[in-house]
């Protein structure tokens, strides 16, 4: 199954995607797309981090998602969240500029 949360910025989106990972059965593994670079940003990261339990499997992507969605054990890790795509989108137009 999967399940994809829209909402505007700050929404609550990936509050509701962590409530629900948590309430999975299983092991999770945290896709995270972000590149801090900035203060604002360092804190939204912290909180978040402080949102997700330590037992996750965290795993950093800012750009080749699909690769790192391929490579996760869905077998150890059936619940995988992917946070966030926006961002995702934002480093693929940014690298292109590159």
């Amino acid at each position: 199954m999967v399940t994809l949360y829209t909402g505007g910025c700050r929404s609550g989106k990936s509050e509701m995607a962590v409530a629900r990972a948590k309430a999975a059965c299983g092991e999770v593994c945290f896709i995270a797309t972000c590149v801090p670079q900035d203060d604002e940003m360092r804190l939204r990261v912290k909180k978040h981090q402080e949102q997700r339990p330590a037992n996750w499997q965290l795993v950093e992507e800012p750009v080749g998602l699909a690769q790192a969605i391929s490579k996760v054990d869905a077998e150890a890790y059936p619940v995988i969240l992917v946070d966030c795509l926006t961002l995702w989108v934002c480093n693929l137009m940014c690298q292109e500029k590159k």
